[in-house]
């Protein structure tokens, strides 16, 4: 409960406006990230030193030192994660070819890594062809998986990977990284394909890819709108 109010806090999550508390959408998730860090890492520090004060003392200390250095951060965490999203539009639209394969692969990998896909294309902010290419590296990795899986699993496991459940591969490419091989390759001609496409999304749909077809259903959207 500390460290969810000081990550709360820290997020960003919530403005002040005309004298009103004002929740303003999921905030900053880096900050977040950074602020939930800093108040685990406190809560470890303070341990069980305080005894039966613990119940006054953290509160205080873990939840809201954290929650001030959040907010104190917060405003330099986001210059540079809109910076980079920045970039990424622009380099993009720029060299459209190349950044979609290199998107496209980096998204491939993180969608089985312990990073989240889906928080990093929200919190950098891509969206246009890079977050299109994003969804589409997310996408060729969990058929590459699923395919994978389908001659060693029971039926159910490759149709989860495909659902969404990708990250149940992570053991899997860490005790054999080999696998990355084929799905950065399938990844990167994906992503080549739908740059050719113009394939686009938004920073919400950037690392979903299948999962829920949020990843095509906003990409139809965005093509039935420009066609429109």
């Amino acid at each position: 409960a500390v460290v969810g109010a000081a990550t709360f806090v820290g997020s960003g999550a919530t403005t002040i406006t005309n004298h009103q508390w004002v929740i303003t959408g999921i905030g900053d998730l880096i900050n977040t990230m950074i602020t939930g860090a800093i108040a685990v890492g406190i809560i470890l520090i303070i341990g069980d030193r305080a005894g039966s004060l613990n119940m006054i003392i953290l509160p205080i200390v873990a939840g809201g030192i954290p929650g001030l250095l959040g907010l104190l951060l917060l405003p330099y965490t986001k210059l540079i994660t809109v910076g980079i999203g920045s970039v990424v539009n622009s380099l993009t639209n720029t060299q459209p070819i190349i950044m979609t394969i290199l998107i496209a692969v980096i998204f491939s990998i993180l969608i089985v890594s312990p990073i989240s896909a889906i928080g990093i294309g929200i919190a950098i902010g891509i969206s246009g062809l890079a977050a299109g290419s994003a969804a589409v590296g997310v996408s060729a990795s969990a058929i590459m998986l699923a395919l994978g899986a389908w001659r060693v699993n029971k039926v159910g496991v490759p149709i989860s990977v495909l659902l969404g459940a990708v990250k149940l591969m992570m053991p899997n490419t860490i005790r054999h990284p080999i696998i990355f091989l084929p799905v950065t390759c399938t990844a990167a001609v994906s992503g080549l394909v739908g740059g050719l496409l113009n394939i686009k999304g938004t920073p919400d749909s950037a690392g979903f890819g299948l999962i829920g077809l949020v990843g095509p259903i906003k990409s139809l959207n965005l093509l039935g709108t420009s066609m429109g």
